[in-house]
């Protein structure tokens, strides 16, 4: 008859068993950790309220201009008279002067009487703007930002060099402030808007501290509530 198994055969077997019952224990938490973390995954996040567009206000157009002043040609024109009538008596000369001016059209007692007419350089700035009204805080405020237009812009290159470089940087920093423009409605405000349905209130902030351009005009922005 063949002997019956040792004793330690049969302690190793045991061993193996409960190896493989435990890696089929790893196996399993596994799975369930992956199911749970699954299901967590496919349940929505609660989020806060988001901010709503709740209306949109009248188009407006920003216009800015800076004049610079410059003498024409025809300024010297009287001096160069003068020039051209030197020499002979002093009768003469007056007489030689009269007769210049009355041929260039500044005698007389009609118009061009102006011996010196100024001409100007002008830098611009054209841009529409329109204001968006948000509502926040799940309709418990409101705020107002711009929807900023391409700028028309014309600074001529026969500015005087400062003032061109300081016509441009004031355009830049100009169009940089509206783009960045925001305001929210204080609670006055806000009551306002709701009685009202609309709002208006003057553009200030984004042209204050400029060194050349200058408005033409005050600029308001007016706004409706459109969400009821």
């Amino acid at each position: 008859m063949p002997p019956l198994p040792d004793q330690p055969l049969i302690g190793r077997e045991g061993k193996k068993r409960k190896k493989a019952s435990t890696k089929n224990k790893k196996k399993t938490a596994k799975k369930k950790r992956r199911r749970s973390t699954s299901k967590s995954a496919d349940k929505p996040k609660k989020t806060a309220g988001k901010d709503t567009k709740a209306g949109t206000g009248k188009t407006e157009r920003v216009r800015l201009i800076y004049t610079e002043k410059k003498k024409s040609s025809d300024a010297t024109a009287g001096d160069k008279t003068s020039d051209d009538c030197e020499g002979g008596s002093l009768v003469a000369g007056v007489q030689c002067v009269a007769t210049r001016i009355d041929q260039a059209g500044g005698g007389g007692g009609g118009g061009g009487g102006e011996t010196e007419e100024e001409s100007s350089n002008k830098a611009t700035l054209n841009v529409a703007i329109t204001p968006e009204l948000t509502s926040v805080d799940d309709g418990r405020g409101y705020k107002v930002t711009l929807d900023v237009g391409a700028r028309d812009m014309n600074v001529p290159s026969d500015l005087k060099i400062q003032s061109r470089v300081q016509a441009l940087s004031d355009i830049a920093l100009v169009m940089l402030r509206l783009r960045r423009w925001t305001r929210t409605l204080n609670a006055k405000e806000t009551k306002e808007l709701k009685e009202q349905g609309y709002i208006t209130r003057p553009l200030v902030t984004p042209f204050q501290g400029l060194k050349k351009m200058r408005l033409v005009e005050p600029v308001f922005l007016t706004v409706r509530d459109e969400g009821g």
